[in-house]
């Protein structure tokens, strides 16, 4: 079988896969679907062509805030809304069967993904009676679904097939042209003639004449190497005393760093032990002065207390009852 987004048949084990590819069910609820039948049920008068699924409605939303949505896209025949059994509130679903199969076509094309009491809908074909092999959601198939639910299904309008991996690769290949080889490569290589290594130079040495020339070649080899070790020997050293300098140095600058910082940490210790000074001596004078005042303002009250003991009990500086002045003038002095 191609591959599709949107497959024409159900199989609830390929809906459980992201690109339809499973051959292992990974959750319960595909089990469940796989061995499951379903059958929709024969009191159902609608069209399916006609009729549109309305799913993630919102569980605050009146019937008649969905009919009202729905029917500036055409005459509606019938509108059914699922209700619980039990409690009565609404599921969350509800089907929509138009009289014109344009008006549900234009519905299914502007209609999803609108936002009906704060919510996104989802707008579908009813598939229960068109697609073979279709197993609902409460048997663990359906499409579509949420992460949080841990049962996604693929396939649908929502949430399709994603092209694998291997249809990639083909399609690459294709593009391409024929699969290449190792082998074909080996075959267009031309043959590598025997180069001597760079470390190696002159004619004599790779001439096959006579045995010196080769132990020439081999005692040349041996210097080379020795060479080579002498110079390895000598970077490692050089490297090595590096290293030392470099850890003196900054072993000497540490301790300059730190007997700078010693030093400026004395510089503030002592301008600080002098501004304490400063304010101790200036929180003495300042007591001193207040005392000295304090004294001063007592001495005025005692002097101006003695006076007025002193006209209080001489005869001259009180006045009789009849209100003249005793005090003498000076023209009566002698």
């Amino acid at each position: 079988m191609e591959w599709a987004p949107c497959p024409s048949s159900y199989n609830a084990l390929k809906a459980g896969s992201i690109d339809g590819t499973d051959v292992v069910p990974h959750d319960h609820a595909i089990l469940r679907a796989m061995n499951s039948k379903y059958t929709p049920p024969s009191s159902l008068k609608s069209v399916p062509e006609k009729t549109l699924f309305i799913g993630r409605l919102s569980q605050t939303v009146s019937e008649e805030e969905v009919h009202e949505v729905f029917q500036k896209y055409g005459r509606i025949r019938s509108f059914r809304f699922v209700r619980d059994i039990v409690t009565g509130f609404p599921r969350g679903y509800a089907f929509v069967e138009f009289e014109r199969s344009s008006s549900a076509d234009e519905a299914y094309r502007r209609a999803n993904r609108k936002i009906i009491d704060g919510k996104e809908i989802v707008v579908e074909y009813e598939v229960a009676r068109t697609m073979p092999g279709w197993i609902p959601r409460r048997l663990g198939g359906g499409f579509g679904g949420r992460k949080e639910s841990g049962q996604l299904r693929f396939g649908g309008r929502d949430r399709p097939f994603k092209k694998p991996i291997v249809e990639i690769l083909k399609n690459r290949d294709r593009a391409r042209g024929p699969m290449i080889t190792k082998s074909h490569i080996d075959r267009e290589k031309p043959e590598k003639r025997y180069e001597p290594p760079r470390y190696l130079s002159g004619d004599s040495l790779y001439s096959s004449k006579t045995r010196c020339t080769r132990s020439l070649s081999r005692s040349r080899i041996m210097e080379y190497k020795k060479e080579k070790h002498h110079q390895m020997s000598k970077d490692r050293s050089q490297s090595r005393s590096n290293r030392r300098r470099s850890r003196s140095v900054s072993l000497e600058r540490s301790d300059n760093e730190k007997i700078k910082l010693h030093k400026s940490s004395l510089k503030h210790s002592r301008s600080r032990s002098r501004e304490c000074e400063r304010k101790v001596n200036k929180s003495d004078y300042e007591e001193s002065e207040i005392r000295h005042r304090s004294k001063k303002k007592k001495h005025k009250k005692e002097k101006r207390h003695k006076k007025k003991k002193r006209v209080s009990h001489s005869p001259l500086g009180s006045k009789a009852s009849d209100g003249k002045d005793y005090k003498k003038d000076k023209s009566d002095s002698p």
